[in-house]
């Protein structure tokens, strides 16, 4: 079972359309386990969102004589998964270095304030992750992103509990702009049920999420 964690996240109220960089989150475990045997590579925020592997440091965050280990998860990652909310819960997990599991949850609320600055300003080609059209779709939709530079790209679809559905890149591609098709099937070919997927790419530095519809 997992060990109990208590999870505060900074901040507590997330405005969609910020421009900050991380998301700051205090992991405390129960007594008897140390924070400093967090293997922070492991860290998951909603099954989904991975922790940098640093910053991280072991302190008192909150001030009541147990230690709490703070990560950081990127901004746009998280805030790409999330909709406007009064009462949001996140779920945050991973496992110490010997494999021990643990899990914990916050509530944030989640505001949509102000207009989303324009993409694309910077140069021709950047990092980016389009939606997927058509969405809601059945039983095919075409997935399109561009690399600034050549690099390995990792692309996965993810359901809603955030498990793994389905590895639809895993290469090193050149830079420039890329599509693929994603036939609602699982690893072993099986069609996914109706509901909401996450598709989540990784190439460089660059890490980003959005949310589909399957609907049958």
């Amino acid at each position: 079972p997992d060990i109990p964690a208590t999870i505060d996240l900074d901040p507590d109220t997330l405005n969609l359309n910020s421009e900050g960089e991380w998301i700051t989150c205090y992991i405390e475990l129960s007594e008897g386990y140390d924070v400093s045997d967090i293997d922070v590579s492991t860290v998951l925020l909603k099954g989904i969102v991975e922790a940098e592997s640093q910053p991280t440091e072991v302190g008192d965050y909150d001030s009541d004589g147990i230690p709490d280990r703070m990560v950081k998860f990127d901004r746009a990652s998280v805030q790409d998964i999330l909709e406007p909310r009064d009462e949001v819960e996140i779920t945050v997990e991973g496992e110490l270095t010997d494999g021990t599991p643990f899990k914990g949850s916050d509530t944030i609320r989640v505001i949509d304030e102000g207009e989303k600055k324009a993409q694309g300003q910077i140069s021709q080609v950047q990092f980016n992750l389009s939606q997927n059209y058509p969405n809601p779709f059945n039983p095919e939709t075409t997935i399109e992103y561009s690399l600034a530079e050549s690099s390995h790209v990792i692309l996965k679809i993810y359901n809603l509990s955030g498990q793994l559905i389905k590895t639809l890149v895993n290469e090193y591609q050149q830079a420039g702009s890329h599509k693929i098709i994603w036939y609602g099937d699982n690893e072993v070919g099986q069609e996914v049920a109706t509901g909401i997927y996450f598709y989540r790419i990784k190439a460089e530095d660059f890490v980003s999420t959005k949310k589909m519809v399957v609907l049958k």
